[in-house]
């Protein structure tokens, strides 16, 4: 079953989020990972937040999504991230549907 990670971001310092992109690129490489989405155009349609860097992984489950998150070489990286752009993350969004009437 997939598992999903999906990141919002606003960077506030570009040379240090674009050194983030290109490390984080090359370790998502490596993991059983499928970039579904990263940067493309969106629009938020409600809440406060108004990142202008959307990412979505895909992974094949959430030990796949652990092995990357918590790899040696990510946990560097993270640092850049946190460094350089304010971020709202998400995981899971997998499995069954649990609204009632819907699927």
């Amino acid at each position: 079953m997939s598992y999903y990670f999906m990141a919002a971001m606003t960077p506030h310092d570009a040379d240090v989020y674009r050194e983030y992109q290109q490390k984080t690129a090359a370790i998502v490489a490596q993991h059983n990972c499928t970039p579904l989405s990263a940067n493309a155009e969106f629009k938020i349609v409600a809440g406060d937040t108004q990142p202008n860097v959307i990412v979505l992984l895909e992974f094949p489950s959430e030990a796949d999504f652990d092995n990357w998150w918590n790899s040696d070489e990510y946990a560097v990286v993270k640092r850049l991230r946190e460094n350089s752009a304010e971020t709202v993350i998400g995981v899971g969004f997998g499995g069954e549907v649990k609204i009632p009437g819907i699927g």
